[in-house]
């Protein structure tokens, strides 16, 4: 049976213009958390203590994390793409003045959020996941056989699949 694994699948962080950037290399660890039919929480009813149905509450919210390896070049550039940049809409992705400007997903320009698609090849079979309203932060860890940043947050949306 054919599977997908780490060495088909890409990540990409962009904004609403659908600027942004294919991250990696990293060790292909990318995760996000539970969803489910109408990506909501399932409340139970009770009638005088006894189980009566069911109700959709919230919408659910997904945490998601990925791992990348910093690669030999400066952690900020005006001219060519970061990871650290695009999470901070810094350098090359600042906003107005940079080269390829990002505006946010979020239906409030102040909160910069973006979309998350990753996509997944096998010969001529292709998947992806499409993570609609992503917000999330950075670290840094260094290492012996190389440093890496984690990037995670969480999104709210439904997931889309296709």
């Amino acid at each position: 049976m054919a599977r997908f694994n780490s060495r088909k699948v890409t990540v990409r962080m962009q904004g609403a213009a659908g600027n942004g950037m294919t991250i990696g290399p990293g060790p292909g660890d990318f995760t996000h958390g539970a969803t489910n039919k109408g990506n909501s929480e399932k409340l139970r009813v009770l009638d005088r203590g006894a189980f009566d149905c069911h109700v959709e509450g919230d919408d659910l919210e997904q945490e998601f994390s990925i791992t990348v390896g910093q690669k030999a070049e400066s952690a900020t550039s005006a001219l060519v793409a970061r990871v650290m940049d695009f999470i901070k809409q810094t350098g090359v992705f600042t906003p107005v003045t940079g080269l390829l400007p990002t505006q946010s997903v979020s239906s409030n320009p102040d909160i910069w959020a973006w979309e998350t698609v990753v996509t997944m090849v096998l010969g001529a079979t292709t998947a992806t996941f499409t993570i609609p309203y992503c917000i999330g932060d950075y670290a840094f860890a260094e290492a012996m056989e190389g440093n890496s940043i984690s990037i995670s947050g969480t999104n709210n949306g439904d997931i889309v699949r296709t």
